[in-house]
Formats: structure tokens, sequence, C-alpha cells
């Protein structure tokens, strides 16, 4: 359950034909990560680990940017680890908040099993940075944390710690418009060159039953001077069973991109939610929700 994600967190590789699944989690790498025996494949980056965020390196490579409890993605100890048997977290196991790096991975076009060159890009941070980041074709890149967008250095490289301007003393702050304070960015270029951010938004309205609007956009013609254009998504979601969801949480935006024909574009938001109704029995049952895109 989210109670727990301070112990339990980890980041695995799944595997699917469809981005709406049904998903087989693969082995992890071999050097690093393990569980206890009968737990099921290793995961790819063991506890601590978490809000893992996808982008491609110039070369093709697979970057993964992330929050763990080590600079190098070591395990935790597995017995701090809570027993969440119905995927909630019992009030007995209420973990304490371990210290955030922002970590970076980065392994071989095509090898999502690694091997994984782990190492710390921009410190430690008390509540960490949720960073997120797109990768230019020079291998410079622009980022966003939950303190605004940062950007490499002249001349720096996204897979070099010292290229990177200060996130902390050097970032473009968000805005102080509505729903454009947030966390969970996830941001990514459309095919004009324009950058774009979703971001999980701090200005919840409403309460228990209530619509208000989790999900908010950005974008920008520079990746320096942001618009906000408001509500991305609500908490509320129609199930293709024709059912209704009503998510006391949505969290962690992520978009799939398919290149079928050769034409990249948007298929689908995927969320870590928590829903009205399915809290388990200590109220913090959390899952993943993957929902299509209505294309035009």
């Amino acid at each position: 359950g989210i109670m727990s994600w301070f112990a339990n967190s980890e980041v695995v590789h799944a595997v699917s034909d469809s981005p709406f699944g049904p998903f087989t989690v693969s082995s992890g790498q071999d050097s690093v990560g393990s569980r206890p025996s009968g737990a099921g494949a290793p995961p790819l980056f063991p506890p601590f680990s978490t809000n893992p965020t996808y982008a491609e390196g110039p070369e093709g490579e697979l970057v993964l940017v992330m929050g763990m409890s080590s600079p190098n993605g070591s395990a935790a100890d597995p017995a701090l680890q809570c027993n969440c048997t119905d995927g909630s977290t019992p009030h007995s196991c209420r973990p304490a908040r371990p210290k955030f790096y922002t970590t970076m991975a980065v392994a071989p076009k095509g090898s999502p099993s690694g091997p994984w060159r782990v190492f710390d890009i921009l410190g430690s941070r008390g509540w960490g940075y949720n960073f997120a980041l797109t990768i230019r074709a020079n291998g410079s890149a622009l980022g966003v944390t939950r303190i605004g967008f940062v950007s490499t250095k002249p001349g720096g490289r996204y897979d070099d710690p010292a290229g990177w301007n200060n996130p902390t003393n050097d970032s473009i702050p968000f805005s102080s418009e509505p729903l454009a304070a947030g966390e969970d960015p996830f941001v990514f270029t459309d095919p004009e060159g324009n950058y774009h951010c979703l971001f999980h938004a701090f200005d919840h309205q409403g309460g228990l039953g209530a619509t208000y609007f989790p999900g908010s956009h950005a974008y920008s013609e520079d990746g320096k001077v942001w618009h906000y254009s408001g509500a991305a998504y609500s908490n509320i979601v129609e199930y293709s069973d024709g059912t209704q969801g009503v998510l006391t949480r949505r969290e962690r935006p992520h978009l799939v991109f398919s290149t079928d024909g050769g034409v990249r574009r948007i298929v689908a938001l995927s969320n870590g939610v928590i829903e009205e109704g399915d809290e388990g029995a200590n109220g913090d049952r959390s899952w993943t929700l993957v929902q299509p895109i209505v294309q035009p």
C-alpha cells in the first residue's frame, strides 16, 4: 500500500503485447536485487527505488531516472519491508522515510535487462526531486523536478552529474497560476519540437466522492518560458466494462507512446491510483491505471 512505499517500492520490468496488458514481470538484472523465495521474479532495482521515468538517449540507449535510498542502487534490508497481504499496509508497519538520491540508470539500446550503469545524478534531498527529463540529439537535456524546470549546462551531457545546473538554485520555478504547482512530472517533445509537461497537481479540490483535477499540463517552445493549459485529467474514470471509478489519489502520470508506421503518437496515460471503495483492509491499497487516449 501507499503507506509502505518507503520500504516496499521497487522497479520491475514487465512485458506485454499491449499497453493495456496483461503484463508479465520478467526477471531483473542478475547483479542487482533479490526477493524472498517464492516471491516471484527479482526486481530490476530493489527497494528502495521509486517513480522510474524513462527517456531515450541520443544513440538509443535506455535511460531511467528514479528516487533511491542509495546513490548506486544497493538493496535495503528485506527485514524492513512490510507484508501487505491484501495490497494495503498493516498499521503495525509504518517505515521511516529514507534518504532520497536522484539516481540515473543507463543501459544499452534494446537491453532492458541490463547491464545498467547506476549513478547519482542530482544528489540527495530530503523529499526527493521527482526528476524527469527529455534528451536532445546532442546529448543535452531538459529536466523537470518538483521545484521547477532545470537544464544541462552549455556543453553538458544528460549522463554527466557535473553537466547539470543546480536544481535547487538554478531552476525555472513553476508558475503561480492555478494547477501550476505539483510533483511527479513527465516531460516530452511533440513532432514540432515543442516541450510538454504533465504533472500531479497540488491544487486538489473537493473531498471524498467529489470530482477534482489531479493532473495538469504545461507547454513551452524553448523549455524556458512555460504556459499552462490547466487541467489535463480528472479523478473520474470510465472503465471498459461500463462502470465508473472515483479515485481518491491519481498520481505519477506517464504517457505511453506508439511508433506504428514510423509515427510517434500518444496512446495511453498511466497513473498510480487509489480507488474509493477499494482501499483494502488498511485503507491504502494502490495500483497502476492505464487509460486509453482518444485518438483524433
